[in-house]
């Protein structure tokens, strides 16, 4: 299967950012709709990794990502920093799984760590240990976030994803691996400067009144709102969703997520479509 371009279902948080190609679904089949959520069947809430919760095995039912496919296929996965490879999907987990880790908690070795596991991957997939991988970096999100996407810091690593993807590649070529593995670069979210002087803010506490939600489930790019019982429809009605043209605009994507997949086990990939 030959694919041309990926088309993303929202470009405003990760939450769902890997799920929906690795899943082969869109959101809101495979469930992860934001970063953070709650579950009113089982009334909890589910916070994005490093929280326990992103282990939690419900919140992972809806879909069956690549990697389990690939398991229940007779080919063997190993997964690097892909939050949802320590969970046990519908009975099965990765060959080999390095559980996420939060760059924003100290990791000063993240791109020495992802070169080794890129170079080991690709051994794996050169002795056919392995037939699938997938490799998570986070930096050029982190930074984003931190310090703005035009900020040094981001661009830095930027740079710096670029100089592991060009390893792979002259890594794959020494070893013969070219026409035999696909190398795939997943994009994270869209970003954009929240520079105050260009900024247009939506003040929810001016549109709606605050004390008809029972919970409000993160902010920024988007927000969960559960409304008590019987306010739904006065919350429906007002102002804050009949949005005005050209009130977000998001540019600037994050190029983060890394997959080597081996040419047999592209051959799976056909039932996922690639959200195409």
């Amino acid at each position: 299967m030959t694919v041309a371009a990926i088309s993303r279902v929202l470009v405003a948080t990760i939450g769902h950012g890997p799920t929906s190609p690795i899943g082969g679904l869109y959101a809101e089949s495979h469930g992860f709709v934001q970063n953070m959520m709650y579950d009113a069947h089982f009334g909890d809430f589910f916070l994005m990794a490093p929280n326990d919760t992103a282990s939690v095995s419900h919140w992972w039912d809806s879909a069956e990502p690549l990697w389990i496919t690939a398991e229940k296929k007779g080919l063997r996965s190993a997964l690097y920093w892909w939050d949802g490879c320590q969970v046990e999907i519908r009975g099965s987990k990765p060959t080999f799984c390095r559980k996420y880790k939060y760059v924003g908690y100290a990791w000063p070795t993240v791109n020495d760590d992802t070169r080794e596991a890129l170079l080991t991957a690709l051994q794996l997939l050169q002795n056919n240990e392995i037939h699938l991988v997938q490799i998570y970096y986070e930096p050029v999100d982190f930074y984003g976030h931190k310090f703005g996407p035009n900020s040094i810091e981001r661009k830095k690593a930027v740079k710096d994803i670029d100089s592991l993807i060009d390893l792979a590649q002259r890594e794959m070529a020494t070893r013969g691996l070219l026409n035999k593995v696909n190398f795939v670069v997943l994009s994270d979210h869209g970003m954009t400067s929240t520079d105050s002087r260009g900024l247009s803010v939506i003040n929810l506490n001016h549109l709606i009144d605050m004390a008809d939600i029972q919970y409000m489930v993160y902010y920024g790019a988007t927000s969960m709102l559960l409304p008590y019982d019987g306010k739904l429809e006065k919350i429906n009605s007002s102002q804050c969703f009949k949005p005005q043209p050209n009130e977000m605009f998001i540019s600037v994507f994050n190029y983060s997520f890394c997959v080597l997949v081996t040419m047999e086990t592209y051959k799976i990939a056909e039932k996922a479509k690639f959200c195409l």
